[in-house]
């Protein structure tokens, strides 16, 4: 008996313990509750904003072997959201920040769609539209990539003035004449990267080979754009690398999201909880719910982390926030982590998670995305971080 006593206490204890955390779990009175699922929450970054920058970069062999005021400056893009009442904007600077000028360009939007074939085989449509002298654009989504060429001429720039550094910013006013002091998540500078020699396709013996193209176009240097927080400055920047691990857990009719290890969003970014729901004979999205942004996790679920890209509004889960202020204060960059976060709600109070069968039927995947503060709250942008699978128990119930 004394042996049946020792060993019972402890786990009294424990239960004990674990419930002062969470007042809604099991305790010694009601030990039996629903039971519960938990799934592991996976890094898979897709579709963060990225690109690539095309920077004239003309060789000895070029006549004249100078850049021309003509020679393409251009970005590709791929990974932005739409924006709404904000845009993006393109900026051609020298090294040093001594000249930096808005560029005026054509935007060239493809937006490519899948389709299955005859044999069911996935067809990729694209669909290409061509805006002329644009300084600004707002488009975005998922499926959709934006080419932005330019010149020296057609930014009004001349051949002597130094072009080393494009970036892209985000702003408030689409005529901005000078770009925002914060908000900067592309770039590159002409500097590594790949040089290119244009190519193209010619007929010779009746068999298409690459030839050089010496006549069209000339030789430029092709660089991947970085994500995070341009700073003039290399040793000031703020280049975003994904991380992050979590759970999920489903249990009668509460959900709780655990996350750790985030790196800190770029500065108007923030992360984002959703779920997917999916069509039980297709198996097809209908439907994402919002969740809301993350927050701190138990006992400070009320702390929203919507802002932990610039202020520190939990302390004890944040470190070091870059910059300190959103003045701009570079002086003491530090990589900074959410250490972490949680996300928890009652499907009884979101009506697009209660089914007719019961709490959270039909959700399929869990996603944690990282979002633009400049685009429209609620609707899932192009970037997940981490996801999972819902258990199909979850999906379809017990029944």
């Amino acid at each position: 008996m004394n042996r049946i006593r020792r060993f019972i206490f402890p786990a009294v204890a424990g239960v004990l313990a674990v419930s002062a955390c969470e007042p809604d779990q099991a305790i010694t009175t009601e030990p039996v509750g629903d039971p519960a699922y938990g799934i592991l929450l996976q890094l898979a970054p897709t579709n963060l904003p990225r690109g690539t920058a095309r920077f004239p970069n003309p060789s000895a062999t070029d006549v004249p072997p100078t850049i021309t005021s003509n020679d393409t400056i251009s970005v590709t893009l791929s990974g932005l959201d739409s924006l709404e009442g904000a845009s993006y904007s393109v900026w051609l600077a020298d090294e040093d920040e001594a000249s930096v000028t808005k560029a005026t360009g054509t935007l060239t939007v493809i937006r490519t769609d899948t389709i299955l074939d005859a044999f069911g085989d996935p067809v990729a449509v694209p669909d290409t539209a061509v805006f002329a002298n644009v300084s600004a654009f707002s488009n975005g989504g998922p499926q959709h990539q934006m080419i932005f060429a330019t010149s020296l001429a057609q930014s009004g720039l001349a051949v002597t003035d130094s072009v080393n550094v494009i970036f892209v910013s985000v702003e408030s006013d689409a005529n901005a004449t000078s770009p925002s002091a914060t908000r900067r998540p592309l770039w590159a500078r002409n500097a590594g990267g790949a040089l290119v020699t244009p190519r193209h396709i010619d007929t010779i013996a009746t068999l298409p080979v690459l030839v050089t193209d010496t006549t069209f176009d000339r030789r430029f240097r092709r660089v991947n754009l970085s994500f995070g927080n341009f700073n003039f400055d290399a040793a000031e920047q703020y280049v975003y690398v994904p991380a992050g691990r979590g759970r999920a857990y489903f249990r009668g009719d509460d959900m709780v999201i655990n996350d750790s290890s985030l790196s800190r969003p770029p500065l108007g970014y923030y992360y984002a909880a959703y779920v997917v729901k999916s069509d039980d004979a297709t198996n097809l999205p209908v439907d994402t719910v919002y969740l809301g942004p993350i927050t701190a996790p138990f006992p400070n679920r009320e702390v929203s982390l919507l802002h932990a890209d610039s202020v520190l509004v939990a302390p004890e889960v944040q470190v070091l926030v870059i910059p300190p202020n959103l003045a701009g204060d570079w002086a003491n960059p530090s990589p900074s982590a959410i250490l972490a976060a949680s996300t928890r709600v009652s499907a009884d109070t979101i009506s697009a998670l209660m089914g007719a069968t019961g709490a959270f039927r039909g959700l399929t995947q869990v996603f944690i995305t990282l979002e633009s503060k400049n685009a429209a709250e609620g609707r899932l942008g192009p970037a997940i971080l981490l996801r999972a699978g819902v258990p199909e128990i979850v999906r379809f119930g017990r029944d």
